[in-house]
């Protein structure tokens, strides 16, 4: 283990939970509510991890107000149904147990709304491991990366930023360390890819849960 990382974050959609299906399924709702083209199961991909909001305007070129109409519908299937609609990754319980008993303060921090956040790792029965779970707002207050982190190292009163690792699945997870001024590890068993992350020279890059225990 490694005795300089002490505090570590993590993302949620493809980092501790595979939640592609219950994303897919409403966003198949939202689609078909509001009379959208389907897109692709390649650019549905895309929409997991960054902020909804963000998606709907590069792939669907919305307005604000669209772009309200389509996250109404948007949640109503998500919030009822797609938050159960979820896989744990396999060894994730297992590492978190790990770092926990070498004495490591962990922490989750999403894109995703906290309050369907948080009802997934309670669900999950993950909830005892985190001493933060910090999530967007629904009004957009704090919708980015960078303001998630921020708030969740806030939360966790300022540690040492030299002993901080956020693991994530997505370029926007190391735009938010590299923001944060902390170091990243970039994990292929989610939704990104290993050339989402090179650009931003993440501190590892790994292709399992058990591979953490590596590097932290």
């Amino acid at each position: 283990m490694n005795k300089n990382f002490n505090t570590i974050l993590f993302d949620l959609d493809g980092t501790l939970v595979d939640s592609q299906k219950g994303i897919f399924n409403a966003l198949s709702y939202m689609v078909n509510e509001r009379n959208l083209e389907k897109p692709s199961q390649e650019v549905l991909r895309t929409f997991i991890g960054p902020p909804l909001p963000d998606s709907l305007r590069v792939h669907f070129h919305m307005n604000d107000r669209e772009i309200d109409l389509a996250m109404k519908s948007y949640r109503s299937y998500y919030n009822e149904h797609g938050v159960h609609e979820y896989t744990v990754y396999q060894d994730i319980e297992l590492v978190l147990e790990t770092l926990l008993r070498n004495g490591k303060t962990l922490g989750v921090a999403t894109s995703k709304p906290e309050e369907p956040a948080k009802r997934i790792i309670e669900h999950a029965g993950l909830s005892s491991y985190f001493a933060t779970i910090t999530g967007a707002t629904f009004d957009e207050s704090r919708s980015s990366k960078t303001q998630v982190i921020a708030t969740a190292l806030e939360r966790l009163h300022h540690p040492d930023k030299t002993q901080i690792l956020m693991i994530g699945d997505r370029e926007h997870d190391m735009i938010g360390a590299q923001a944060n001024q902390i170091q990243a590890i970039g994990v292929t068993y989610g939704y990104g890819k290993k050339e989402e992350f090179l650009p931003f020279s993440p501190y590892a890059i790994i292709d399992s849960p058990k591979q953490l225990l590596t590097y932290v």
